[in-house]
């Protein structure tokens, strides 16, 4: 179902109307609306928000002064490389999310120079990762955040190249593998990375030494991850780890407690085994006083919290737990 977007009707002579947040009726149904061409009349719009789904026409690309476009799901034309459109560049575009099977052609990226913060949807079953262009993406020198979440291209990643800007990765059903993350910890100034379900497959990480070497921010949801075999080489100045659903793994490496920067560990409903081998972990620091590692933990399923308590009580003096 498609309609075009109800703003009211003077909003259009608000020339100089710098702001505008729209919440749709219909947000988060299978409702869509059109942005009207007319949108830029607003030559003055420096942010635009919508609560919705929104379609937005080619006369997106003609407003200079935009430096925030943030959308839930935005589909957006290609800019025309003839016309009057052909010399407009977005130079004060900063935020642009998040747009959905939308291509980083060259001309995208041309119009987009100083983009910071990207986030981008893929669901279109029809197309393959070279029809996206993601090899573009090193071309966004200023890109510090990206956001890439797919559900039917398994190897959309395989021919991306990130621009060593990033400071903050999100990925989701990209379906890597753990090999593949390479290419991301060897990012110079990555500090948050956040690898959420379906974005990586396999069972068994092996970190390299030399990587990741200024993540302070690692949160991995809902992989089927068993072995993790790291120590405190591979990630000298974490300060926050997020668990969250590892169901199948082991533990997590005992080392990573020797991470001085470390201040909290997070699980929730991760297996019994790693929960205890993270509490262990803070009990060690703990005993070589080092009081500033703290170990946060959940289940759901409350059988499993009484039999995990269980287990627990062999750690007498623990008190790593909030």
């Amino acid at each position: 179902m498609e309609e075009e977007i109800d703003l009211p009707k003077d909003i259009f002579d608000q020339v100089n109307l710098r702001y505008l947040s729209y919440g749709c009726e219909y947000a988060g149904s299978m409702v869509w609306d059109d942005l009207p061409s007319s949108i830029s009349l607003l030559w003055s719009l420096q942010t635009l928000s919508i609560q919705g789904t929104i379609f937005a026409p080619s006369q997106i690309w003609e407003m200079r002064q935009l430096r925030h476009l943030k959308i839930v799901s935005l589909y957006i034309t290609d800019p025309s490389p003839d016309g009057q459109q052909q010399d407009i560049v977005l130079r004060n575009l900063q935020t642009l999310v998040s747009v959905v099977d939308f291509a980083l052609t060259d001309e995208v990226c041309k119009r987009i120079p100083n983009v910071k913060k990207l986030s981008m949807q893929f669901y279109n079953r029809e197309k393959s990762s070279n029809d996206y262009c993601l090899y573009n993406l090193c071309y966004l020198l200023k890109l510090e955040s990206f956001t890439c979440s797919t559900h039917y291209l398994d190897n959309l990643l395989h021919n991306i190249i990130f621009p060593n800007s990033l400071k903050k990765l999100t990925l989701q059903h990209c379906g890597l593998h753990w090999d593949d993350l390479t290419m991301i910890g060897s990012l110079p100034y990555l500090e948050v990375l956040k690898l959420k379900r379906g974005s990586v497959k396999g069972r068994e990480w092996n970190p390299v030494e030399g990587e990741f070497l200024r993540l302070k921010f690692l949160l991995i949801y809902k992989c089927d991850i068993i072995y993790w075999n790291a120590d405190s080489s591979h990630f000298p100045v974490l300060e926050s780890l997020v668990l969250v659903g590892l169901v199948d793994l082991d533990e997590i490496p005992s080392d990573i407690g020797e991470i001085t920067t470390l201040g909290v560990v997070s699980l929730y409903d991760c297996s019994e085994s790693a929960t205890l081998s993270a509490m262990k972990i803070a009990e060690e620091q703990e005993c070589n006083d080092n009081e500033g590692l703290q170990v946060r933990f959940e289940f759901k399923n409350k059988s499993k919290v009484d039999r995990f308590w269980k287990n627990i009580e062999q750690l007498h003096g623990f008190t790593g737990i909030i």
